[in-house]
């Protein structure tokens, strides 16, 4: 009997315990929880009172200057001199012509070239006489075609020495053989500045001569840009209205160079330094600041080129 209460007894006591300790482990966790959940209140009413901060400001990039991404090389050559002795050194007889021989000294500075150009003082046909005068065989054309030139600067004082026919063949000859023309033109509907793209960098092309070796062309002023208004007298008044108004018109049309060729005074030849007229063009045309450089380029000074 006193076995059995005392096992009675100590299950009570046992089952005592358990419920204590259960009903600690519960208050402590309601405590954790409670302490928990007002941290969180708190934290919550502190972000409330708490202003956001300002986004810190995009800081504005460092401008970088401009870089030259592309390098456009310009060749320009001088006079080719349509005299009865350059004809002569060329022919081969029988009315054959063959001029690559007289330039191939300059093919190799042409071939290092994007884009080339040259003058050409005369008239070219296929037909002559090529011993007087200022006019060679269209062999010259071919020549300087295959030497790698693309352009050529037609206006000058020896264009229209056998006429508007002349003038219109000489044109046509070098089109023909994919050379452009500067300076002169084949009809009224083909004037106009040539303007090209060169990787990407639009060149513009124009070419004025002082006068026309004493050939009116009253009924044809589209045949030939002239510098001068009084081309046929003093060929003193340059025309600068003219000229202005035709790089404004190529800088209006996207060109980011402009090739001007100008063709001096007759009283300029053979000098190797520039005149007072010539000095006085080139600054009227430096005087807005975009001439990138003027070159003086020729044995005969008397031409001069140089980039607007």
């Amino acid at each position: 009997m006193k076995r059995e209460g005392f096992s009675t007894g100590f299950g009570y006591v046992l089952m005592v315990f358990l419920v204590v300790a259960l009903g600690i482990m519960i208050f402590l966790n309601f405590r954790a929880n409670t302490e928990q959940r007002e941290t969180l209140e708190a934290e919550a009413a502190a972000a409330a009172v708490t202003p956001t901060p300002e986004p810190t400001a995009t800081p504005e990039p460092t401008p970088t200057p401009n870089r030259i991404t592309e390098t456009v090389t310009l060749v320009v050559a001088g006079d080719i001199v349509g005299q009865p002795g350059l004809s002569t050194e060329a022919s081969y007889g029988d009315g054959e012509y063959d001029f690559f021989d007289e330039l191939e000294g300059i093919t190799p500075a042409l071939s290092g070239a994007d884009y080339a150009a040259c003058t050409i003082v005369g008239t070219v046909s296929a037909t002559g006489p090529y011993d007087e005068g200022y006019h060679m065989p269209n062999a010259i054309a071919t020549a300087l075609a295959g030497a790698g030139f693309q352009l050529v600067n037609a206006a000058t004082d020896h264009i229209l020495d056998r006429g508007l026919d002349g003038l219109t063949e000489t044109v046509t000859t070098l089109r023909n053989e994919g050379l452009y023309t500067a300076g002169a033109y084949s009809s009224q509907a083909s004037h106009g500045a040539y303007m090209t793209d060169v990787h990407g960098v639009k060149i513009a092309f124009l070419s004025y001569t002082c006068g026309t070796g004493g050939v009116s062309v009253a009924d044809n002023s589209w045949c030939v840009d002239i510098l001068t208004r009084d081309y046929m007298t003093d060929q003193t008044t340059v025309d600068y209205d003219r000229v202005d108004a035709d790089i404004a018109a190529v800088r209006e049309a996207g060109a980011d160079i402009v090739v001007c060729f100008v063709y001096w005074w007759e009283n300029t030849q053979l000098y190797t330094v520039a005149r007072d007229n010539q000095t006085a063009v080139a600054d009227r045309l430096l005087a807005d600041g975009r001439l990138l450089v003027p070159l003086f380029a020729f044995r005969h000074v008397h031409d001069l080129f140089f980039l607007v």
